[in-house]
C-alpha cells in the first residue's frame, strides 16, 4: 500500500496525541494509516469516546462516529471498528481490505501469548528495542510457554538487545534460543553477537560461508570496520529472521 494520499477531508487543527506512539495525527488519512501500520500493536478499547469526540469535533466525521458507537454498544471489537474507519474512508481497494481483514481475523483468533508475542515483534521491527525486549520479558514470565514459542522469544530478545548494542546480553538469548530450538539462525547470530561483544574470531565454519570475509576485514581493515559489518550482518540477518516467522 505505498501510495501518496492528498489530504481531501478535514485537518484538525488540534490534534489527537497517540501516548505509546509519541505522534499527532491531524486527519483521516493519518489515522488510516496508523491503524494498518498498527494493527498488531492496537490496544484494547482504542476507539473510546475520546477518539470519537475528537474525530467527531475535529474531522467533522458525525455519521462515521454514530456507526462506531452503534458497533461498539453491540460489544464489537476494536478491529471491527478499525475496518469501518478504513472502509468508510475510501482510501483502499477491496483486495487491500481483505488483506487488512485476514491479518485481524489471526490476531482475534490467536492465543493471547501469540498476539502479545505479535505486539513485541512489531515493537521490534519498528527498532522500538526497549519496549519490545521487555514485552518479551513479559512472555517468558509466563507459565509454561510452548518449546518452540520460548525459542522465538529468546531469539527476538536476543534482536532487541543486539539493537541497543548490547552484544553480551543479545549473545546469551540467542545461545538460549539455539539450545530450545536448535534453529541455525540462532547459532548463527550467537556466535555474530558473540563476536561483536568480546571482538572473538568466529569458529571456522561454525558461521555463514561470509565468515571468512568477516575475517579479513578484521585483518586487513581493522577491529572497528570488523565490529562495523558484524552489526550490519547481524542487524541483517534479524530482520529476514522475522519476515520468515
Amino acid at each position: 500500500m505505498s501510495k501518496v494520499w492528498i489530504c481531501q477531508n478535514k485537518t484538525a487543527d488540534i490534534p489527537f496525541f497517540i501516548e505509546e506512539k509519541k505522534v499527532n495525527l491531524y486527519s483521516l488519512e493519518e489515522l488510516c494509516y496508523y491503524l494498518c501500520q498498527s494493527a498488531e500493536v492496537l490496544s484494547e478499547h482504542f476507539f473510546d469516546e475520546k477518539l470519537l469526540n475528537w474525530m467527531e469535533r475535529e474531522l467533522h466525521l458525525p455519521k462515521m462516529c454514530e456507526q462506531l458507537r452503534q458497533g461498539i454498544g453491540q460489544k464489537k471489537n476494536d478491529f471491527w471498528c478499525m475496518e469501518t474507519v478504513l472502509w468508510e474512508s475510501g482510501y483502499y481497494t477491496k483486495a487491500e481490505l481483505e488483506e487488512i481483514r485476514k491479518t485481524a481475523n489471526q490476531l482475534i483468533q490467536a492465543k493471547p501469548e501469540e498476539r502479545r508475542k505479535l505486539k513485541a515483534d512489531k515493537l521490534l521491527s519498528d527498532g522500538r528495542y526497549q519496549s519490545a525486549v521487555r514485552e518479551y520479558q513479559l512472555l517468558l514470565m509466563q507459565e509454561n510457554p510452548e518449546k518452540i514459542l520460548e525459542s522465538k522469544i529468546w531469539h527476538n530478545m536476543g534482536t532487541g538487545y543486539a539493537g541497543q548494542f548490547l552484544f553480551a546480553r543479545a549473545a546469551e538469548c540467542y545461545e538460549k534460543a539455539y539450545a530450545l530450538g536448535g534453529m541455525k539462525e540462532s547459532r548463527e547470530q550467537y556466535l555474530l553477537a558473540l563476536a561483536c561483544a568480546e571482538g572473538q574470531e568466529i569458529e571456522e565454519g561454525a558461521a555463514s560461508p561470509e565468515s571468512g570475509a568477516l575475517q579479513q576485514i578484521r585483518e586487513k581493515e581493522g577491529v572497528a570496520r570488523f565490529e562495523e559489518e558484524l552489526y550490519q550482518k547481524l542487524k541483517q540477518l534479524a530482520e529476514e529472521y522475522i519476515k520468515s516467522e
